[in-house]
Parts: structure tokens; C-alpha cells; sequence
């Protein structure tokens, strides 16, 4: 069991299921096992079986808060948010004052877009434990469920300050200078995380697709991607419209050109890049 827990702390979740599986002796009455098994088949992508596991270990100890955890995250990646919520309220019954437990019912309420209780429970999990790192991740969440990129910024930066390495605060402070138009500073961050999760899909996925981004071709249109592409077009209206009428018509013509062959540009040159890239890349 100290094996299978040391193990799953430092996220090799399929050799915590081959210690349990080769262990002799152990106890299957203890609801820590299933928990064990549980949130090694979770991490392993295996929702199903981890779902029977924890049930199963909740029937040994219906008051384990690990497993109410477990059991509240694996509903709410089915998408069953009652039952998430079901699970996470009888552990806050059993520990109200949980900074843990409180950010994740935050994160919960967050999803079914209640906002305001969301950012309450997030502030009384603050009094309880200002400096605790779920706080901070608390808070980041919201502010990307809100559209607040400016708070998102502060918050993912507050917390690689507390840890430079997490994997969390990189891909959040990229997601937010993305959506910026920080082409350049979102690469770097999507690159630091999938260093630190080689294992993540999803990020070495983000992380490609950001590199992608900053290829010579496409060097013209990171103005578009600062200023986004609805300011571009009414400013370059605005301008067709300022030159008209001090009488530069033949400026005003050469401009809306330049302007009409940058956006084909935009349409052609991106998905034909992608398309060579990935033929060479086979």
C-alpha cells in the first residue's frame, strides 16, 4: 500500500494498479485500496472501471472524503453534475472548512455557470487558507469562465510565481496571452507545459498547434491575431472612409486592395500550410 501511494504521488498511475494487483495480503476491506485503484484507473483515462472502484470503495466507508472526491470528479467528467455535486456536499458535511473542497465545489458551480456563489465559496476558502495553491487555481478557472483575460493574466502568474513548474499555471497564463494575441508568449508557455506533461495529449497537442502559429508564413497575419480580426476590419473601414473623404480616393482604392489581399491571405495561406505540414510530416 506505501509502495502504491508513492506511486500515484508522483503520477505513475498504471505501476500503483500493477503494486495493487501483485500485492498478497492486502486488505479489500480497506476503502484506501479501492481509492488507490480508483484515482490510478481516473488518471489512466479509464472512467468506467474507476467509477465501479470508488462506488465500491464507499460501500466500505460511505465518510471517506478521498472517494467522495474521486467520485465527484469522475461524475463531473461524465458530465453528470447533479451527482457531482451530491458527492462533493456530503464530504463538505463532513469537512465545511476544506479549502480543497471548497474550490472544487467552486470550480462545479463554475461549470453550471453560477458565478457568483462560485467566487463566494473561492473567497471563504481564502479566509480558511490564503496561501494554499487551489486557491489561486480556483480563481484562474473563474476568471477564464468569466472572460476576465486581464484577472486570468494576474492569477496564472500568481501562480507560477508560487511554483515555476506548475503545469497548470503554464497552460493557463498561454491560453490567456493567446486569446491576446500574444502569439510568441503563449508558444513558450504551451512549451514549458508539455515539458513538464510529456503524457498530456491535450497540451503537446496546444503546444504543436502554437508552434505552428509562429511559421514564417504565417509572420503577416500576428498583427490580426493582436488586434483581432472584427478591430481589423471596422478599422480598415474606418480608414477607407477617413481617405474618401479628405479626397484621397486613389489611396482609399489602394488601400481596400492591399486590405482584400491580405484577408485572402489569411483564408488560403493557413490551411495550406497545415496541409504540407502534415504530408511532410507522414
Amino acid at each position: 500500500m506505501a509502495l502504491a501511494r508513492h506511486f500515484l504521488s508522483i503520477d505513475q498511475p498504471q505501476r500503483t494498479l500493477e503494486t495493487l494487483a501483485n500485492g498478497s495480503g492486502l486488505d479489500l476491506e480497506d476503502w484506501e485500496f479501492w481509492y488507490l485503484r480508483g484515482q490510478a484507473l481516473y488518471q489512466l483515462n479509464r472512467y468506467d472501471e474507476a467509477l465501479g472502484t470508488a462506488r465500491n470503495g464507499l460501500s466500505k466507508e460511505p465518510e471517506a472524503i478521498p472517494l467522495l472526491y474521486l467520485l465527484c470528479n469522475l461524475h463531473a467528467q461524465q458530465g453528470d453534475l447533479a451527482a457531482a455535486e451530491a458527492h462533493l456536499l456530503n464530504a463538505l458535511r463532513l469537512n465545511p472548512e476544506d479549502p480543497v473542497l471548497l474550490c472544487r465545489y467552486a470550480l462545479l458551480l463554475g461549470q453550471g455557470n453560477q458565478l457568483d456563489k462560485a467566487s463566494q465559496l473561492v473567497s471563504e476558502a481564502a479566509r480558511n487558507a490564503p496561501n494554499h495553491p487551489m486557491v489561486a487555481r480556483a480563481r484562474a478557472t473563474l476568471a477564464y469562465f468569466k472572460g476576465d483575460d486581464h484577472a486570468l493574466l494576474d492569477h496564472s502568474r500568481e501562480i507560477l510565481a508560487n511554483d515555476p513548474e506548475d503545469v497548470f499555471g503554464h497552460y493557463m497564463l498561454g491560453a490567456t496571452l493567446n486569446g491576446m494575441g500574444d502569439v510568441r508568449g503563449a508558444e513558450r508557455q504551451f512549451t514549458a507545459a508539455a515539458r513538464l506533461d510529456p503524457e498530456d495529449q491535450i497540451i503537446i497537442h496546444t503546444a504543436r498547434q502554437a508552434r505552428y502559429q509562429l511559421h514564417p508564413l504565417l509572420w503577416p497575419l500576428i498583427p490580426a491575431y493582436r488586434i483581432g480580426t472584427i478591430r481589423l476590419w471596422v478599422g480598415a473601414i474606418i480608414i477607407v472612409i477617413v481617405l474618401n473623404t479628405l479626397g484621397f480616393s486613389q489611396a482609399a482604392s489602394t488601400f481596400s486592395f492591399v486590405y482584400l489581399a491580405y484577408c485572402v491571405y489569411s483564408w488560403i495561406v493557413p490551411p495550406l500550410l497545415r496541409w504540407w505540414l502534415h504530408r511532410r510530416a507522414q
